[in-house]
């Protein structure tokens, strides 16, 4: 079992730069990290105060495998 951080920077708070930025920083930590979809159990998304258009967590919807596995966003 692996536990692995991420962090990314949003250009605007707008609800598809959210989104994309998110896809980004979740494909990236997958491809770097040599990580199948399937292999993870949960994720857990942080945003900053400033970011109030979008969940990041609603990136994952756009997964195949990751739409079934839980995930939280504070």
């Amino acid at each position: 079992m692996k536990s692995i951080r991420g962090a990314i920077a949003v250009v605007e708070n707008n609800y598809q730069d959210i989104l994309d930025s998110s896809k980004l920083l979740i494909n990236s930590i997958l491809e770097q990290n040599k990580i199948n979809e399937s292999e993870i159990i949960n994720v857990i998304f942080t945003v900053t105060s400033d970011l109030t258009k979008a969940f990041p967590a609603r990136s994952e919807e756009h997964t195949s495998e990751l739409q079934s596995r839980p995930h939280i966003s504070y």
